[in-house]
């Protein structure tokens, strides 16, 4: 599932030189899905990967401590599900 802001067709958003720039306004919730989705999409690949097996375990670890620690945060701002989503490929 590609949402809006990654989809670089529609010109919503670019990035370079380590800036991402929005050309139109979206909402919060779209902008934090987008993210979790892709970063999802990126520890999915490593946890196939025989090559990069470690890192993946390494991160999920490292984000599943994070969330553990800082959950009434994510709860709060209702992105526990994609945190939850991102951690079980």
């Amino acid at each position: 599932m590609h949402i809006l802001i990654l989809n670089a067709g529609a010109e919503t958003f670019r990035d370079g030189n380590g800036k991402i720039e929005m050309k139109k306004q979206i909402s919060e919730k779209t902008f934090v899905r987008g993210i979790a989705e892709a970063l999802r999409e990126i520890l999915v690949k490593l946890s196939k990967s025989q090559k990069y097996s470690e890192v993946y375990k390494l991160t999920a670890q490292r984000i599943q401590i994070v969330f553990t620690k800082r959950s009434p945060i994510y709860e709060k701002f209702g992105i526990t599900a994609q945190i939850r989503r991102i951690i079980s490929p």
